[in-house]
């Protein structure tokens, strides 16, 4: 106390930058770099959480597994660089149609994973067309050549037996195989 007036000493530091490098850091840990969509990683996460916290009062939840029809022709045809630019618009088209509403992630190179909620398997199907519409409307111009890919759609809903996100993923996996095995530009419901 001086002259009755208390004073309070300290020290101020700026932490913005390493706050913004810790931001920094979690996006990078989090999302696909390629097209800022969640990674796999990530997704399996929130995947595994949302099963986690599942009792029978939560609304249903199915995960549509997305895989690019034959896209090993754009890397053969054009090369790898082709490729990527492809996929990263591919995302951005496709990120029209689900938004914000559900995670979106890019699983791997040329497939993708959402998690919707829904009250009938109407609902599913209903956002599947609407992501194949998409799909089929894209097209892809790089050089001389232009591209209309197709796109199969799996989707597993989850239902109290399955344990883990991982399970839930083989399941939708499946589910696209079948949809792949059927023709391509295809929907198929695992049950």
């Amino acid at each position: 106390t001086v002259n009755d007036e208390k004073l309070h000493f300290g020290s101020l530091f700026d932490i913005t930058e390493r706050r913004l490098h810790q931001i920094n850091l979690h996006y990078l840990n989090t999302h696909d770099q390629l097209t800022g969509l969640f990674n796999r990683r990530y997704f399996l996460q929130l995947m595994n959480e949302r099963i986690e916290k599942y009792d029978e009062r939560s609304s249903k939840f199915a995960l549509l597994f997305l895989d690019v029809d034959q896209f090993k022709l754009i890397n053969d045809t054009c090369g790898h660089s082709a490729g990527d630019i492809f996929i990263k618009e591919l995302s951005h088209e496709l990120f029209d149609v689900v938004s914000d509403k559900y995670p979106f992630a890019r699983l791997s190179a040329d497939q993708f994973g959402l998690l919707a909620n829904y009250e009938n398997s109407q609902e599913l199907r209903h956002l599947s067309t609407q992501l194949l519409t998409k799909m089929r409307k894209f097209e892809f111009k790089w050089d001389r050549h232009v591209f209309t890919q197709s796109m199969s759609v799996g989707i597993a809903p989850f239902d109290e037996s399955i344990p883990s996100g991982e399970e839930l993923l083989s399941y939708a996996d499946t589910a696209c195989l079948i949809a792949k095995e059927g023709g391509r530009d295809k929907i198929h419901i695992y049950s």
